[in-house]
């Protein structure tokens, strides 16, 4: 997992906070392309509201012993998305 909520990463990986949390998308984008070729199977990211965490994973990257679940699910308003 590349964790990006640590900012000695992000500095390694040449993305700042406030780059995560813009509204162009590009960089995060650019991150995630690299990330995934490189063989990560998820990404650890700052929420973009500031409170909390998001995960991305790219399932198609699991190697068989990974395993993921879900342990919480939500409804959402489809005027959120």
């Amino acid at each position: 997992v590349l964790d990006l909520t640590d900012p000695a990463i992000r500095r390694q990986w040449d993305i700042a906070l406030e780059d995560l949390q813009a509204d162009d998308y590009l960089r995060c984008q650019e991150v995630a392309q690299v990330a995934r070729r490189q063989g990560y199977e998820a990404i650890r990211y700052p929420s973009a509201t500031g409170e909390g965490e998001n995960l991305a994973i790219f399932l198609d990257r699991l190697q068989p012993e990974s395993e993921v679940t879900i342990q919480e699910q939500e409804e959402l308003p489809l005027d959120s998305l």
